[in-house]
């Protein structure tokens, strides 16, 4: 158990070493002493496994604050076991906020339309030799500074600002890999960037946030924290950016009008969408 006063119990019992069913049962977890937000939510986990990566194969819960990966406490270790003494565990154990209660993709109904700039990262000296960054790769905000100079902008007030680090033309190259073995990606330290800049979105052709983070577990996935959270800046996940890369080259011009319409989802946590760069 963590520092917190927090505690899960699994079926009534505090400090279970094992959970005997069968197929179609239910374990169920009772919580006490947690934040009590509308929206703490308890998800099943192997042992070890990062906050993220909710029930790969076995076995303790974890309580997360406010829709958040804002870790709270874990229960004991746990074992599932069959009537043959094996272990399995199929499906997802676990209580998910059903809607946002406030902040929710509605708040960009009217679509989005501003000024972009890509970062091209594979510009940066030593940052990709093979044409894409590998996993890992952290764009931190003195590089940002850096690709201003090379490419010749200046991010300013309302900006979108997109990171290209090569992901899809890796995965055309050498074919698909687990992200959750590591991915290139934004540093925590582009926070210091985005405030200063009063920039408006952030984008990436990853997930945003570099992985492994080099922070504690617990802290999840910095960026997305510090820029929804902290600086109210939306992010854009898993964008292609191969076309726009291309034309920027290209054209040696590296700021464009970006717009993008995401779908209105009342209390939805984000939304499809195809974005649209006009140079």
């Amino acid at each position: 158990m963590t520092a917190s006063s927090a505690a899960i119990a699994i079926n009534g019992v505090a400090s279970p070493s094992v959970i005997n069913a069968s197929a179609g049962t239910e374990a169920a977890v009772a919580l006490t002493g947690g934040p009590g937000n509308a929206t703490d939510w308890v998800a099943l986990y192997a042992v070890g496994a990062g906050n993220g990566q909710y029930l790969a194969w076995n076995y303790e819960f974890r309580l997360f604050a406010n829709n958040s990966y804002q870790f709270v406490a874990t229960s004991p270790t746990v074992a599932r076991k069959t009537a043959r003494g094996t272990m399995a565990v199929r499906g997802r154990m676990c209580r998910l906020p059903t809607a946002v209660p406030k902040g929710d993709i509605s708040a960009l109904k009217d679509g989005v339309v501003t000024r972009a700039i890509l970062f091209d990262a594979t510009l940066l000296p030593g940052k990709a030799p093979p044409a894409w960054l590998e996993s890992g790769t952290a764009v931190h905000r003195e590089d940002l500074e850096a690709l201003e100079k090379i490419e010749h902008v200046k991010v300013s007030d309302g900006d979108v600002i997109l990171l290209y680090t090569g992901r899809w033309k890796r995965r055309a190259a050498v074919g698909p890999w687990k992200t959750s073995e590591g991915v290139a990606g934004w540093h925590a330290d582009v926070a210091f960037f985005l405030k200063e800049r009063s920039v408006s979105f952030i984008g990436s052709d990853e997930w945003n946030d570099v992985s492994p983070t080099t922070f504690p577990q617990a802290v999840g996935l910095p960026v997305h924290k510090l820029a929804l959270v902290a600086l109210g800046v939306d992010i854009f996940d898993n964008l292609d950016f191969e076309r726009v890369v291309e034309t920027a080259r290209r054209l040696n011009r590296y700021e464009f009008m970006f717009s993008a319409a995401p779908l209105l989802i009342e209390k939805g946590t984000g939304s499809p969408l195809n974005p649209i760069a006009i140079f």
